[in-house]
């Protein structure tokens, strides 16, 4: 099972929508459904705040991301 994942996001991120949704939450409440634990915004974003979120949301802007 993934428990962690990396989604880049940039700053114009935070003001799509998909069907009346931010497009960022959208992406980590559909993370969250599959298992995903901790989520690792790579970018100059800042976390959603939504009450759906679950999940571990943590933001570095140049992450070490770990080999496959």
């Amino acid at each position: 099972m993934i428990r962690d994942a990396y989604v880049m996001a940039g700053p114009a991120d935070a003001n799509r929508e998909v069907v009346g949704m931010p497009q960022l939450v959208r992406t980590l409440l559909t993370l969250q459904r599959a298992g995903v634990e901790r989520c690792v915004l790579v970018g100059s974003v800042q976390p959603p705040r939504d009450p759906r979120l679950e999940l571990n949301v943590v933001v570095d802007p140049v992450p070490n991301m770990p080999p496959d």
